[in-house]
């Protein structure tokens, strides 16, 4: 759009376009990753089926950092919801 107003050039815009391509990729990357750690974590640590899906939810925690929170601000509003789906999981297989 700001190129059709003359606002930026073909070569801004282009720059632009590559620099978004490029952050969305990081973020693909990001999201995978994260999905294996969870698959990894899930298969290693015998998680309750309620527990993964707590976790899975958990997409806070990329959305977070790829809108550019800072690391400490994830932890911080995050920890507790990690933490939380991890120990009801024990109360549960204590139980049993």
């Amino acid at each position: 759009m700001a190129q059709a107003l003359g606002a930026i050039g073909t070569e801004e815009t282009a720059a632009a376009i590559a620099r978004e391509k490029a952050a969305f990729a990081s973020n693909v990357v990001a999201i995978n990753t994260h999905d294996a750690a969870l698959r990894k974590v899930g298969g290693s640590a015998k998680l309750s089926a309620n527990q993964m899906l707590n976790l899975s939810r958990g997409n806070d925690v990329v959305t977070m950092f790829a809108l550019g929170a800072p690391p400490m601000q994830i932890f911080a509003s995050q920890a507790g919801q990690i933490y939380d789906a991890l120990s009801r999981g024990r109360e549960v297989s204590r139980d049993r």
